[in-house]
């Protein structure tokens, strides 16, 4: 189990941001898909990492998002804002459910498939078009 909580900026008025600055966060800080980064929310984070077998995992996880501060926006992982929090105050995000299969073939060679589906709360449907976001990838890693 995560949670989190980080600042929002309570005056957009203001020529400075005032919402948390994570400086370098990891760009998939909630999931692979990356869509809402670490800055004005709130969220509970349950996880379930299962060794499947010796060189199998699955990770099964479901992050829910809401605005630590309803007069700021939300923020991508670049602290950059994706949405205003002027024309709503909702404070609920949306949830993201995920799962990733991770298959360690030797000591170098891994492949993983991840597929996330982001759940638009309130705030979304207020201030967006508030569409559901699917997300899927597959790839390779060597390590030396």
């Amino acid at each position: 189990m995560k949670a989190n909580v980080t600042s929002g900026d309570d005056n957009p008025n203001h020529v400075d941001l005032e919402t948390f600055n994570p400086l370098f966060p990891r760009g998939a800080y909630f999931g692979e898909p990356a869509l809402i980064g670490p800055a004005n929310h709130i969220d509970v984070h349950p996880e379930l990492d299962l060794a499947l077998l010796k060189n199998l995992a699955l990770t099964l996880d479901w992050d829910c998002f809401w605005r630590e501060n309803t007069h700021d926006g939300i923020y991508g992982p670049a602290v950059n804002l994706i949405q205003s929090g002027q024309t709503s105050n909702a404070r609920y995000v949306g949830h993201q459910a995920e799962v990733m299969l991770e298959w360690r073939v030797d000591r170098h060679l891994t492949f993983t498939v991840d597929y996330a589906h982001f759940f638009a709360g309130d705030f979304l449907k207020q201030t967006t078009p508030g569409k559901d976001v699917d997300y899927f990838s597959v790839w390779a890693t060597y390590r030396f």
